[in-house]
């Protein structure tokens, strides 16, 4: 049984205290500029970061970057490059194009088993009027794949008229040009505008990302979907860092945060590794050494963006148009470099993102737990595993093969204000007393409910009664 001691029982005290939540390691958004940093300022290894700029010039890179918690930490240009050049970034696009999609999705005028047809009941052949906004997305189309036909000035009359299909929608997964290129007269029709605009005016403007600082490609002045963005590498990291984030910038909700869990997570059973237009390191087998919770845009000539939420970092190589070079390098390493560079890794990192990976000798496949934040160990010699979840319930695993499932060693749900952004409000931690095992006591640190003053933070004591 668990008590929240009061002062009137003597057995422990109850501690509240208003303070602003501290800025040390949270994340910043850039202004008009990006603030930099030094790596170590950072918990990032120079040493390490060096020869990620090593790494990234030896490599033909026209450009290179590393943002941790906001803040510019690594940055390299290499040749005639400089901060305000744009680089072509081939298939990377495809992520942005996925965003138009979405932000047309949540206004309403887009869903995704919004069909081909709805919009142009003649396209050819017939089957390809059942295409989804999802099937393009996650490139199950089904229409041919045939890269020689990109270069058509009538590119969008074609795909819709003549492009054969090879396949039933949502029958194959083919990695697949000529089939995304559908996506761009759809989003079009459906709400007026080019995805270039779509992106401008919904997420561009919102996250400082100047007109100057990119072009896209079209055919007939339409965009391209699956290439074709033109952008300088820090406007490229302003919208990594808005996924990072989850979608929100500074206190606006720019993109919903459920789309961008749906966008970076598998779209299809065929090939679980892509997402609507992102890929991902579920596996971790693409990227050995690369934390599974890290996801990519990735363009030809490895014109690549890294995001990790666990890390809260994002890694940038640019090139360019690299035709010739034939260059033999391999992204994973770079990742897996780049990621080596952070000396404090959250214990979030550490924690199964499903209970069925948890590591306690035993799965437990009915037990869901919402944003779980950490793994702890009482310290009291039983081998418990405590894993609270940021909405306020901690959940205990016990080392007994007998035990069925887990329990709730303390729920605070009803007395948490949970906000669903990255750190924002909720049970921000939980911390067990030295002498635990001796004492029982432990601590609880969350946002409280019903409170007049903005950022303040409850700390309570609690006891374990025997």
């Amino acid at each position: 049984m668990i008590q929240h001691a009061r002062r009137s029982l003597a057995i422990a005290l109850l501690l509240v205290c208003s303070w602003s939540l501290p800025a040390l390691a949270q994340t910043v958004f850039p202004g008009a500029d990006w603030q930099v940093d030094k790596p170590e300022a950072q918990s990032l290894s120079p040493e390490i970061v060096a020869k990620v700029g090593e790494w990234l010039k030896e490599n033909g890179s026209k450009s290179g970057l590393m943002v941790r918690h906001g803040r510019i930490v690594g940055e390299w240009y290499f040749g005639d490059a400089k901060p305000d050049s744009k680089h072509i970034v081939y298939s990377t696009s495809k992520s942005f194009s996925s965003t138009a999609a979405g932000v047309a999705i949540a206004q309403g005028k887009l869903k995704l088993d919004s069909k081909v047809g709805d919009y142009f009941p003649d396209a050819m052949p017939a089957s390809k009027r059942d295409i989804t906004v999802k099937q393009l997305l996650s490139m199950t189309s089904g229409a041919h794949s045939d890269n020689a036909q990109l270069p058509r000035t009538d590119l969008f009359k074609y795909v819709l008229e003549e492009l054969p299909m090879d396949s039933a929608p949502g029958t194959k997964w083919e990695y697949n040009n000529t089939g995304l290129a559908i996506l761009s007269p759809v989003v079009q029709a459906a709400t007026g505008q080019n995805i270039d605009q779509v992106l401008n005016e919904n997420v561009f403007k919102k996250i400082g990302i100047p007109r100057g600082d990119w072009s896209w490609e079209d055919r007939e002045g339409i965009p391209i979907s699956y290439s074709g963005l033109h952008i300088t590498a820090r406007s490229l990291a302003r919208y990594g860092l808005l996924m990072l984030n989850k979608g929100m910038w500074k206190e606006e909700k720019v993109i919903g945060s459920d789309w961008v869990a749906e966008a970076i997570a598998p779209s299809q059973e065929m090939n679980k590794r892509y997402g609507y237009l992102w890929w991902n390191n579920l596996d971790q087998k693409a990227w050995p050494g690369v934390p599974r919770d890290a996801y990519a845009a990735m363009g030809k000539f490895d014109n690549d963006m890294l995001i990790v939420p666990s890390l809260d970092l994002i890694v940038i190589r640019q090139v360019g148009d690299d035709t010739g070079a034939n260059r033999q390098l391999k992204i994973a390493d770079l990742f897996a470099l780049a990621t080596s560079a952070v000396t404090d890794v959250s214990p979030s990192s550490k924690t199964a993102d499903s209970p069925i990976n948890v590591e306690v000798e035993k799965a437990f496949p009915k037990l869901q737990i919402t944003r779980p934040i950490l793994v702890a160990n009482a310290g009291d010699g039983s081998n418990r595993l405590f894993v609270p979840s940021q909405l306020g319930a901690i959940h205990v695993f016990v080392n007994d093969a007998n035990v069925e499932e887990p329990g709730v060693f303390l729920d605070l749900e009803p007395k948490v204000e949970y906000i669903d952004r990255e750190n924002e409000k909720g049970l921000l931690g939980l911390a067990f007393h030295p002498k635990y095992r001796q004492n029982g006591e432990f601590f609880v640190y969350y946002t409280p409910k019903k409170t007049d003053k903005p950022h303040t933070v409850l700390i309570s004591r609690f006891k374990v009664s025997k």
